[in-house]
């Protein structure tokens, strides 16, 4: 019989706070499939640790919302109807990819755009330290 890890346990491994974990579960609850205690306490499992771990992964690393994350697991229709067949899903996180790429594009001209006016600036009081040096403006 696999160990059972209780919600405090459960709030140090993964850093939140059980009030924390208790709003996933409602989010996230036919994903997570947190098994529940004869008093409704919930006692993770290894499984369900993983399972909160991938929400985490999706939210924090991935930069998900709640409803594309959920979407992503198949529980609502924001990134492909629940239940959709894989093809649907696939498509949706293409369209998903398709989107980050062109704004990481927009970032990194916007990135070399700056360090272009700053180079420019640079110049500038060198120009402006040197003028002072030599005493006139």
């Amino acid at each position: 019989m696999e160990d059972k890890i209780s919600m405090a346990e459960a709030a140090r491994r993964t850093g939140l706070t059980a009030g924390r974990i208790r709003y996933y579960d409602q989010q996230f609850g036919k994903y997570l499939d947190i098994p529940r205690g004869a008093g409704g306490r919930r006692h993770f499992d290894e499984a369900a640790l993983e399972r909160l771990q991938t929400v985490l992964k999706l939210l924090k690393d991935d930069g998900l919302s709640i409803k594309q994350a959920q979407g992503f697991l198949g529980l609502s229709d924001e990134a492909a109807p629940a239940g959709a067949a894989p093809g649907a899903r696939l498509e949706a996180m293409d369209q998903r990819i398709e989107a980050l790429t062109e704004e990481l594009t927009k970032v990194k001209q916007d990135h070399a755009e700056l360090r272009a006016v700053v180079t420019r600036l640079v110049s500038m009081v060198a120009g402006l330290i040197e003028a002072l040096d030599r005493g006139r403006p």
